[in-house]
């Protein structure tokens, strides 16, 4: 991207030359926070799941601390495991 938010994309095609194709960046109508919750209400009222749900984070947060008790007691987790007792799965 360049200093005027723009990517460029530059397709060089034999016999053809150089081609550049401009792709304005996205702007979402929300941001941070308001983004967040954007996706939630309109989660709410029948749109698509957000980007983060619960599971997902579960799951993230159960490797990390699969991968440090792992480091700590130099064994194997499983992190299944770790994920369905606190779930209760």
């Amino acid at each position: 991207m360049g200093r005027d938010d723009v990517v460029r994309v530059y397709e060089h095609a034999q016999g053809q030359g150089m081609r550049i194709e401009e792709i304005p960046p996205v702007r979402p109508a929300h941001e941070g926070h308001n983004h967040l919750i954007d996706e939630w209400l309109n989660w709410m009222e029948g749109g698509p799941a957000p980007d983060t749900v619960l599971d997902d984070n579960l799951r993230s947060v159960a490797m990390v601390f699969g991968a440090i008790e792992a480091s700590r007691t130099d064994s194997v987790v499983d992190v299944e495991k770790m994920v369905n007792a606190v779930t209760m799965n």
